[in-house]
């Protein structure tokens, strides 16, 4: 492993240990989320994706701006990772940007998405979502 990322992980279980102590100590979620946001903008993917599997984790709907961001990012494992987060976090703003996903020019982040939405089927505009992409990409009508 490279210095810069075990910098990076040490870095993001600091930031883990910071948030579980925050918990202890009584901190609110909308502080957690602030903190764990602010870490989105350095230049470590692999801290990104720590903080992005927090957010995840926390499923605070606090995160899905921010995350929504981040599938914009230049990295696919950042992207797809933000999507996976969205998916935990599972509100209805956050399936939203799921369903908007479908529709991303990353291919890796359309299957992700599509997966995620397959088990939110009732969810509106999920399941037409899904058959357009089956449509477009699939080659096939569904029934």
């Amino acid at each position: 492993m490279s210095t810069q990322n075990s910098r990076a992980l040490l870095r993001a279980a600091a930031i883990i240990g910071m948030l579980a102590l925050a918990c202890t100590l009584g901190c609110s979620m909308e502080s957690r989320v602030e903190t764990l946001v602010k870490e989105l903008s350095c230049s470590s993917t692999a801290r990104k994706i720590w903080v992005i599997q927090t957010l995840g984790a926390l499923k605070s709907p606090l995160a899905v701006e921010a995350l929504e961001k981040c599938l914009e990012d230049t990295d696919p494992s950042v992207r797809k990772g933000a999507v996976w987060a969205l998916g935990q976090i599972g509100n209805s703003r956050a399936t939203e940007v799921l369903i908007g996903c479908l529709k991303h020019r990353d291919p890796c982040v359309r299957k992700e998405a599509a997966w995620i939405l397959s088990g939110k089927v009732t969810y509106p505009g999920a399941y037409e979502a899904l058959k357009s992409l089956l449509e477009t990409e699939g080659g096939s009508k569904p029934k």
